[in-house]
């Protein structure tokens, strides 16, 4: 389905251009040609594997592996497991000027290697993306539906590009439906997890940031410390 969701990183203008959450079927039908976009696409393996043909290259992907094709390679799938499970996100990202260094290093880390590969299996990133599948499958085109996908697709972007970077994410700004979205993940491990042993140091991984960089974030977004927020949660 076409969203055309638009939101900016830095001065980068980004867009969350399509979703299918489920073309398994349509695969194995033989509807899918040798093809390209104008734009990244990116092939989340849910369950299952398949085999891609990118450029003159193939690519082997199996359960919860994510693909980044980039703009105008000629791509199709080969073959997939009978129990293959993927979904497909089209996301444009605009090349930006030379002068903005800090955006360029964003764009090129999607696009600087050719096709990417990467485990998301078991992480935020894989949690962000069943989420998006949600939301498509829920029928709803509202207003909330679509900034709902509209801040996931960014924190979405965001949390891919320190994946692919390695960068400290403190050097990206986060939009305020970004940052909302980030507290709904805190929130959420914090109603789980509360009664048991688990650490900051664990829900700093599970958000790809540092303990420090948690620390800051809860303090700002609450205005309270770990323990003080996990404290008010068991009360």
């Amino acid at each position: 389905m076409r969203y055309d969701l638009d939101f900016f990183i830095g001065s980068v203008t980004c867009m969350l251009v399509e979703l299918q959450p489920d073309n398994s079927v349509e695969r194995r039908q033989g509807k899918y040609y040798e093809h390209y976009h104008p734009c990244f696409e990116l092939h989340y393996i849910e369950r299952g594997e398949a085999s891609y043909l990118c450029g003159s290259k193939t690519t082997e992907a199996s359960t919860g592996t994510l693909l980044i094709i980039p703009p105008r390679m000629y791509h199709k799938e080969l073959s997939s497991s009978e129990d293959a499970r993927k979904m497909t996100l089209t996301i444009d990202i605009s090349r930006p000027s030379k002068a903005a260094e800090a955006d360029c290093d964003f764009y090129n880390a999607f696009s600087g290697g050719g096709v990417l590969s990467v485990s998301v299996k078991d992480s935020l990133l894989e949690e962000e993306l069943l989420k998006l599948k949600r939301l498509s499958m829920t029928g709803d085109s509202d207003f909330i539906t679509r900034e709902k996908m509209r801040a996931l697709a960014h924190t979405f972007t965001v949390d891919l590009y320190h994946l692919l970077s390695k960068e400290a994410p403190s050097k990206t700004e986060l939009s305020k439906d970004a940052a909302i979205t980030r507290e709904y993940e805190i929130d959420t491990f914090m109603a789980l997890n509360f009664m048991s042993n688990s650490s900051r140091d664990e829900l700093a991984e599970k958000l790809h940031v540092s303990p420090r960089q948690l620390h800051r974030i809860i303090k700002k977004s609450y205005g309270k410390s770990y323990r003080e927020k996990l404290l008010e949660i068991r009360l």
